[in-house]
C-alpha cells in the first residue's frame, strides 16, 4: 500500500585514461562493487553461480535487458550498511539486506531488497554517450547506471537521497579504481521525468 517507483539515470563521462573494459572488470568484480559503497560497513558472499539467479518476487527487469544477456555469472550477498539519519553522521542506524548480482556483456544488474519494502534494480553499462553508441560524438566513453526504485511513498524521499549520495561516491570510486586518477569527475544525473540535474562535481571522499 502506497507504494511508488521512480526511475533514475546517473551517467559519468570517462576519462581519456581509463579503459573501459577495466570498468567492465571491475562490474564483474561482485564483491567489489559493494566494498566500493561509502555505506556498507561489511558483506558476505552467500551464493554464487554461472547460472541465471532465480529472482521470482523480484521488481521486473527493464526492457532493455534481454534475457540472453541475464545468463551470465551471478552471486548473492548478505550486505550490512550504516545509514546516516541526521546529517553529519550524528545518528546512524544499522541495515541488512541482501543483493542479487548477474553479469552484463557491458557492465552488471544488481537487485536489491532492503527491509521496510525497499527494492531496487539497477543497470550498470559501460559505453558511449545518448545518440552515438561507440562514443558521444567527441570519443567520450560513460559509466551509466539505471536505477529503478520502489519503497513507501512516506519513505521515497530519505531513500532517494540516501541512495544518491551513496551512488555518486561509488561513481568517482569505480572511475578512480580504473584509472581514472583521483580528485574530481563530472556527472550527469537524469530524473523520471526526464529533467536533468546541473553536472555534479565530485571531490575525493
Amino acid at each position: 500500500m502506497f507504494q511508488t517507483t521512480i526511475a533514475l539515470t546517473i551517467e559519468t563521462p570517462l576519462p581519456p585514461s581509463t579503459d573501459p573494459e577495466s570498468v567492465v572488470r571491475i562490474l564483474h568484480d561482485h564483491g567489489a562493487v559493494v566494498g566500493l559503497s561509502p555505506l556498507v560497513t561489511s558483506h558476505k558472499l552467500v551464493s554464487s553461480s554461472g547460472d541465471t539467479p532465480s529472482l521470482s518476487g523480484t521488481p521486473d527487469t527493464p526492457d532493455t535487458v534481454t534475457k540472453d544477456q541475464t545468463l551470465a555469472r551471478s552471486s548473492t550477498y548478505e550486505v550490512t550498511e550504516s545509514v546516516p539519519l541526521l546529517p553529519g553522521g550524528l545518528w546512524q542506524t544499522n541495515t541488512a539486506f541482501k543483493a542479487e548480482f548477474t553479469d552484463l556483456p557491458d557492465g552488471l544488474r544488481a537487485v536489491v531488497h532492503a527491509p521496510m519494502g525497499v527494492e531496487m534494480v539497477d543497470i550498470w553499462s559501460v559505453g558511449g554517450g545518448e545518440g552515438d553508441p561507440s562514443g558521444d560524438g567527441n570519443g567520450i566513453m560513460r559509466l551509466k547506471e539505471e536505477v529503478e526504485l520502489r519503497c513507501s511513498v512516506f519513505l521515497m524521499p530519505f531513500v532517494k537521497l540516501t541512495m544518491r549520495g551513496a551512488h555518486e561516491v561509488i561513481h568517482q570510486r569505480l572511475v578512480e579504481r580504473a584509472g581514472g586518477g583521483s580528485g574530481s569527475h563530472s556527472m550527469k544525473i537524469t530524473n523520471e521525468e526526464g529533467t536533468t540535474d546541473a553536472s555534479v562535481t565530485q571531490r575525493d571522499r
